[in-house]
């Protein structure tokens, strides 16, 4: 964090008395955002810079998944003004952590990974979800992205592809009942909560940017993430 960063980050913290509180940066991901654990606190600071990004939809998607009894962190408090959420932090159990040190826990962390997501499609399906839609323009945009990145191949090319593609993103969008599609839901963004039974216990991270879509999305998510291959069943 710059000089000026940090001050706010004190500030806020501050206000929720953890002014003194000794912060250990994690490692970052592909977004703006960064945590900072607070040491021994059993809390995190996300630093979401609000000319990059809000942390406004990461608070509401925690709201929509406590309210379904599922294992979102508890949010603590929330500064969208400057960007800072204080949130329950989940530790370091993470299921690719749990999977590299012991692959026979795979059947069971992928069970009950499953078992979340039907929880979570009983919950939401029919509801009038407080998120956008994964509707046919946000579709085409993420399956474009084949063939206009790294490189972009001709456009003809990119035109002849797009029309293959709309009608089953359109078949897609339509789709009844939806759900809410956490969109990132894989191993890295899975956690096992210690001494926490029931739905809860599988934590969930990066919801931030959920949709209302099809309730496979997440399924496949999880299932075919070309980071890791999962054993045949």
């Amino acid at each position: 964090m710059t000089p000026d960063r940090l001050a706010a980050a004190r500030d806020f913290l501050a206000r929720q008395g953890e002014g003194a509180a000794v912060l250990d940066s994690l490692p970052a991901d592909a977004s703006f955002r960064c945590y900072h654990r607070l040491r021994g606190r059993g809390l995190l600071l996300m630093d979401a810079p609000p000319e990059k990004e809000t942390v406004t939809p990461f608070v509401q998607v925690a709201e929509i998944l406590h309210s379904y009894g599922l294992g979102a962190p508890k949010i603590l408090a929330a500064d969208a003004g400057h960007g800072f959420v204080l949130l329950e932090d989940f530790g370091e159990a993470t299921f690719t952590r749990l999977l590299a040190a012991d692959p026979v826990q795979e059947a069971d962390l992928y069970a009950l990974a499953l078992e979340t997501l039907a929880a979570l499609h009983e919950a939401s399906k029919d509801q009038a979800l407080s998120v956008p839609p994964y509707d046919v323009a946000t579709l085409a945009r993420e399956a474009n992205l084949v063939v206009e990145w790294p490189k972009p191949l001709a456009s003809d090319v990119q035109q002849e592809y797009a029309a293959l593609w709309l009608p089953l993103l359109e078949e897609l969008a339509a789709y009844r009942p939806k759900v809410l599609v956490l969109r990132d839901f894989h191993v890295d963004n899975l956690m096992l909560r210690g001494g926490v039974e029931g739905q809860g216990r599988c934590g969930l991270l990066d919801f931030q940017d959920a949709l209302a879509g099809h309730p496979a999305y997440d399924v496949v998510s999880l299932l075919q993430d070309v980071r890791r291959e999962v054993s045949p069943v």
